[in-house]
């Protein structure tokens, strides 16, 4: 019973997702069932949650808004399951959510490969019980300027 609850949570949530990219695009229901290639009333279904949004139009109305799927998640009602498996492993699944929201944020691609160096210079430190050093850092920033 918990998964189904679970699924209705996040069809609700998805449905509202799709309204408001309709709505943002300024596009009728007849005029998104055309643009996503989907049956009449397709759409409609879809926003007042009666129909599930399928893998494949999911990707579609990606593509049209120009978003990642991913980014249709970012908001999302979190698993009951969650709890446990921050516990378990020691991530924190808001913590990490934020920082792809904020990574996302960064259009500069060297910027981005600085951030992704720097975050794996931090795993290896404390993978390997080493402090992060001034030292190690400017070591970092000297190879990333090399490359």
């Amino acid at each position: 019973m918990q998964k189904r609850d679970e699924a209705a949570h996040l069809n609700a949530y998805l449905s509202g997702e799709v309204r408001g990219h309709r709505l943002r695009l300024g596009l009728t229901l007849r005029e998104m069932d055309q643009a996503l290639g989907v049956s009449s009333g397709t759409f409609a279904r879809l926003e007042r949650g009666d129909k599930r949004l399928d893998v494949v139009t999911l990707w579609k109305l990606a593509d049209l808004v120009g978003q990642p799927v991913d980014q249709f998640f970012d908001t999302a009602p979190r698993s009951e399951a969650e709890p446990f498996m921050t516990a378990r492993l020691g991530i924190d699944s808001e913590e990490i959510a934020q920082f792809i929201k904020a990574y996302r944020a960064v259009t500069k691609p060297s910027a981005r490969r600085e951030i992704l160096a720097l975050v794996r210079t931090l795993a290896e430190s404390a993978d390997h019980g080493r402090p992060l050093t001034r030292q190690s850092l400017s070591r970092l920033a000297e190879q990333e300027g090399g490359a």
